[in-house]
């Protein structure tokens, strides 16, 4: 024998000019496209009221974000910040109000982060030397930049 259970909810959609006192309202979000280089800060806003007040959280791709990440925070506002930005955090983001009354969410805001790539190139070459004196100290500097930063490696007759 096996023992089923099942459980249903009712799912209503009302009018937004027929939605019940006290239901969340989103107050403040923008913009809907953010695009920040990678390494930097994203702020996103998010502000709401309700009755009783609403609790706030985000979405990333229709996934609760996940704030035990050191790098991402939430003020007391609503806002989500972002430090340190990588790659993976390109996605879309919603602002979540929540109360006993209902659910609001926001329109996405779609976050970009850009890697900024930049051919690595010398800023400073070594000096050439014409002789050096045997037992002597002798000092060769070289700079490089790029995007990301460039790796530098020395060479002697084509051996590291």
């Amino acid at each position: 024998m096996r023992l089923v259970r099942s459980q249903s909810e009712l799912l209503y959609f009302l009018d937004t000019d027929k939605t019940p006192s006290g239901f969340p309202v989103i107050t403040v979000q923008r913009p809907t496209t953010r695009v920040i280089e990678i390494g930097h800060t994203a702020v996103m806003q998010c502000k709401a009221s309700g009755n009783p007040i609403p609790k706030l959280y985000w979405l990333k791709d229709s996934k609760r974000v996940d704030m035990t990440n050191p790098r991402y925070s939430m003020s007391d506002g609503g806002d989500l910040q972002i430090n340190n930005s990588e790659e993976d955090d390109m996605g879309k983001y919603e602002c979540v109000a929540e109360n006993s009354v209902g659910t609001e969410h926001s329109k996405a805001t779609l976050l970009y982060v850009k890697v900024r790539r930049v051919p690595p190139q010398f800023s400073r070459r070594p000096e050439a030397l014409s002789e050096v004196m045997l037992g002597s100290n002798l000092t060769l500097t070289c700079v490089a930049v790029g995007s990301p930063m460039p790796y530098v490696k020395w060479r002697k007759d084509g051996i590291e």
